[in-house]
């Protein structure tokens, strides 16, 4: 088990475990590099506020915000400000988004922020699932093993009697 302070020191030990893998032949030597979101530890209070919207980052939508037109389950990137207002491309085009119109008294994260990184993976690599996705049955903290990878997908061995073939995208 490694324990790490921050996101930086996770990666670099991450790194260091991978090629100690590939010494011992635990995991295959070819990787593959994929896309994946480091969600951002924001507050309630902070994602009211423009400064973590910074160019780049990704946004989702958790609930519907009829009143901003945005759906559930929307997910932009931050392409600048205008005012008070955020600035997202996303599939359906150019929207905005205004942090301060965000009620005060949610119950449960409206809005999530990430940061987009690239991590590489093998074949015998173990990961975990950072957050709840009940359309594809995982749940956050749920480990699984890379059985499968290519430059298109991925395939996880979830317990002993399941498999997860994702697209890397997803």
């Amino acid at each position: 088990m490694l324990l790490t302070a921050g996101r930086a020191l996770r990666a670099e030990a991450n790194t260091q475990a991978q090629a100690v893998l590939k010494a011992r032949g635990e995991i295959d030597q070819k990787g593959v590099a994929i896309p994946i979101l480091d969600r951002v530890n924001l507050t309630r209070e902070q994602v009211r506020h423009l400064e973590p919207y910074e160019r780049g980052r990704i946004v989702e939508f958790r609930n519907a915000m009829p009143r901003q037109g945005l759906d559930k389950g929307t997910m932009g990137r931050v392409v600048g400000h205008k005012g008070d207002k955020v600035l997202l491309d996303t599939a359906q085009g150019r929207v905005t988004f205004t942090p301060n119109r965000l009620a005060h008294n949610l119950k449960e994260d409206a809005v999530s922020v990430y940061d987009e990184r690239t991590v590489t993976l093998h074949q015998g690599d173990r990961v975990r699932f950072s957050a709840n996705n009940h359309k594809l049955g995982v749940l956050n903290a749920q480990a699984g093993q890379v059985e499968a990878l290519d430059q298109r997908s991925i395939t996880i061995t979830l317990g002993v009697d399941r498999k997860l073939t994702l697209a890397l995208d997803d």
